[in-house]
């Protein structure tokens, strides 16, 4: 079957969501957690892309990037092929390490942008495993630092957040503490219904072999 045609942004800039194959947890550690993202700025910076936001949970990421000299296609190729090097490297595995092709949506106007850019950062306040403040991967707390406010990507949502300079971090930080139901891609959590009939269906495959 034909794969979809990726819709292309007008205003280049993407949110993207990538997961572990099979749901697998594959950013356990602080190891994982720390190489990723590593690997997603040096790509970012070769490609000449803007990384606005970004956040690594255990089985999956998030990024608000603006597409560079390279598709955006081509700097997540990358940035995948060069995690699953390390990832099958560390467990002596040779295996898919993400699930599919990466998932990706167009962001067309600076509302949509600042919307998803607090989307990526509370998604661990949406999991309920940290607070906006706590959680070290992510790109939220680099907002709050004077000596990343003229950085590219950053220096641009900070200026959507507010016209005055000395009020910009003050109002993204008002911004991300909303409470608000918004509607981006993300991984589709089983119900415990779903997991208990996953797991009988495992188990009986099991049985079987």
């Amino acid at each position: 079957m034909p794969r979809i045609a990726r819709e292309k942004s007008e205003t280049a800039v993407y949110h993207i969501m990538m997961r572990g194959n099979n749901r697998h947890e594959i950013f356990k550690s602080i190891e994982d957690k720390d190489r990723i993202t590593e690997i997603i700025h040096e790509k970012v910076i070769i490609d000449e892309a803007i990384l606005h936001a970004y956040c690594i949970m255990d089985n999956h990421l998030h990024l608000v990037v603006r597409e560079g000299i390279a598709l955006i296609s081509q700097t997540m190729k990358r940035i995948g092929t060069s995690y699953a090097k390390y990832y099958n490297k560390k467990h002596g595995k040779i295996e898919h390490v993400f699930q599919d092709r990466f998932k990706s949506e167009v962001i067309e106007n600076e509302k949509r942008l600042l919307a998803a850019v607090r989307y990526v950062h509370r998604n661990p306040v949406k999991a309920r495993i940290s607070n906006l403040n706590s959680y070290k991967w992510s790109s939220y707390k680099k907002y709050l630092n004077v000596n990343f406010a003229n950085k590219p990507g950053i220096k641009e949502i900070l200026q959507i957040s507010s016209n005055e300079p000395d009020n910009a971090i003050k109002a993204f930080i008002e911004f991300h503490e909303e409470k608000t139901e918004e509607n981006f891609i993300d991984v589709k959590e089983l119900s415990p219904e779903e997991a208990r009939i996953m797991a009988d269906i495992i188990n009986a495959l099991y049985k079987c072999a």
